[in-house]
């Protein structure tokens, strides 16, 4: 299981950005941004999280390795609420209130894309 500075070098290294540039992007050292990376830092904050996720262009829940499924082909509330149980058990395993928060308001516009995609389906469809 990755941990979230691996996580962040993985992105990182997909876009073959170099940690200088994504350290003065977040307006750090090298050496502090190094740290992130190898999971050695005591500084870890929200803000700095959210401009990660802005800079690698992904969502929080990419970086923090959070399972993102919309599962737009099921109409069933049933299956629908197992999956939405399932990714609140996956936002549970972080501790920040602040994370937790962003994590919550993200899952729920997840909600409400596939809801979208679902009518359009709907309207496409005639069903």
């Amino acid at each position: 299981m990755l941990l979230v500075g691996d996580r962040i070098r993985k992105i990182r290294e997909e876009r073959e950005y170099s940690q200088e540039y994504v350290a003065e992007q977040l307006g750090i050292s090298q050496n502090a941004y190094s740290k992130i990376e190898i999971n050695q830092t005591q500084n870890f904050t929200l803000e700095r999280l959210e401009k990660l996720a802005q800079i690698f262009e992904v969502s929080i829940a990419d970086i923090l390795g959070v399972e993102r499924s919309l599962h737009i082909y099921s109409n069933s509330d049933q299956h629908s609420d197992q999956i939405n149980n399932q990714n609140q058990g996956d936002i549970n395993k972080y501790e920040s209130p602040e994370v937790l928060e962003l994590l919550r308001a993200e899952l729920k516009a997840m909600r409400e894309e596939r809801n979208k995609l679902l009518e359009i389906i709907k309207q496409l469809t005639g069903k």
